[in-house]
């Protein structure tokens, strides 16, 4: 059963879910760090899949209102109406001044998990300088060799987080780069048609039977 979204400037997406919203928008930082929010669809697959079913695309959720398509056009189109306006307009420039704040959070993640790498290594070069008492090391006391431990275990942990939100975070940018372009193509593409339009056929109108009156001699 097919359902409509409506935006909140007035445009539809149509879905093939019957599933109510994601709660990816409303979710706290702990749950979206932690993808609490896609839990309910893998228990669902893990059932189906002890019954020899699938999922079906009315199983998974809906899009969020910041992936539905129509609003990927809306501001991809905003920024390209802008460029129009200049003596050499850029569709690289369009997008990314509507694209930027996603693609730049994005790096910003790998950058701090690359920085992370060099973690490791760090603590772990003074953890065996610890063990083996050489260098300034091995005069620290005990509880500085567990702040070690538990410093290459949270550098690990926090690496894993970040490429999960990541890789996430480049398809999801990538789906709606792609998104936009696509339907900024078509829409295009319907607008300089070869060949005229068709006007819109009008339904007739039913003629309503006519009454005979008589008047009274």
């Amino acid at each position: 059963m097919d359902r409509t979204c409506n935006l909140e400037e007035g445009l539809f997406e149509r879905t093939l879910s019957t599933r109510d919203p994601s709660p990816e928008e409303n979710i706290g930082a702990l749950g979206w760090l932690a993808f609490s929010w896609f839990t309910p669809i893998v228990d669902l697959a893990f059932r189906r899949d002890q019954e020899n079913g699938k999922l079906e695309p009315t199983d998974v959720y809906p899009l969020t209102r910041k992936n539905v398509a129509a609003r990927q056009l809306e501001r991809l189109d905003q920024h390209w109406q802008v460029e129009l306006q200049k003596e050499k307009p850029a569709l690289i420039k369009a997008m990314k001044r509507a694209f930027w704040k996603e693609v730049f959070g994005t790096a910003w993640v790998k950058f701090i998990n690359d920085c992370l790498h060099f973690v490791g290594p760090f603590l772990l070069n003074r953890i065996v300088n610890f063990v083996n008492g050489v260098g300034f090391e091995g005069e620290e006391p005990l509880w500085m060799g567990y702040m070690y431990a538990i410093g290459m275990v949270l550098s690990s942990g926090c690496q894993a987080f970040l490429m999960a939100h990541y890789f996430q975070g480049g398809y999801q940018t990538g789906m709606r780069l792609r998104t936009g372009l696509i339907l900024m193509s078509y829409s295009k593409a319907l607008r300089v048609l070869p060949w005229a339009t068709p006007p819109p056929k009008e339904e007739p109108q039913e003629q309503q039977p006519r009454r005979c009156c008589k008047k009274n001699a």
